[in-house]
């Protein structure tokens, strides 16, 4: 896939890919590039609103690449540094995907806004998952522990 060693690899995780809000992923993708990091997204061809995430993409000229996986996210555990799971609502799947996560020592950032779960649209949704990552990637050794971010924008 052309992902560096040195870029951080995002994903975005779901029980149900479309509650997956692809154009707030693109925003916060373009606020983490703009604050230093080099990633690579990728995120479900399921989720909602992808036609707008690539348009935000192609618009910010970024040095960032957004891939669409059309296989399901869960099969490509081995390369991500971390997967954002934005809409925990606490159902079997959800505990079943964060579990499989686990097992393959992929941290899952569990997003909740203002109280809500969620990714935002907000500049200030970046700031706690920046220290977040920061987190990780310090460690960049296996992590088998579950990390919630209050973002409150």
């Amino acid at each position: 896939l052309g992902i560096t060693p040195s870029d951080l690899c995002i994903g975005v995780i779901a029980d149900r890919p479309r509650d997956i809000d692809a154009r707030a992923f693109g925003f916060l993708l373009g606020l983490l590039n703009a604050s230093g990091f080099a990633l690579t997204g990728i995120i479900s061809s399921g989720a909602s609103h992808l036609m707008d995430a690539r348009r935000h993409h192609r618009g910010l000229e970024s040095r960032f690449r957004l891939l669409v996986a059309r296989e399901p996210i869960i099969t490509m555990l081995p390369l991500f540094d971390v997967l954002l799971h934005p809409c925990y609502e606490g159902s079997g799947g959800a505990s079943l995907i964060e579990r499989l996560c686990e097992n393959a020592d992929t941290p899952v950032l569990r997003l909740r806004h203002s109280g809500r779960d969620g990714l935002s649209r907000a500049p200030g949704v970046a700031g706690p998952i920046i220290e977040a990552l920061d987190e990780i990637l310090e460690a960049r050794t296996p992590v088998t522990k579950r990390h919630e971010v209050d973002i409150h924008a």
